[in-house]
């Protein structure tokens, strides 16, 4: 197992406090907002490893949400 460079628990950081307060960020979403609030250009797959290694993944409706109870006249 390698170590995590400085910048990649910097971008851990920024990405944790971005998720913490929006939970439905994903990793497109995670990209602009780190390119934009802290001018810093970074690859999607970067992200969404980091993401991966930190266990987050946004909120978003799944498939099926909805549908009928069969029981039910």
């Amino acid at each position: 197992h390698v170590p995590q460079s400085e910048f990649d628990l910097q971008l851990m950081d920024w990405i944790d406090r971005q998720y913490t307060e929006h939970p439905t960020t994903g990793v497109l979403d995670m990209v602009d907002h780190i390119a934009l609030k802290h001018k810093t250009i970074v690859n999607p797959k970067r992200v969404r490893r980091l993401m991966r290694t930190m266990s987050l993944m946004a909120i978003y409706p799944k498939p099926r949400t909805t549908f009928p109870n069969l029981l039910h006249k």
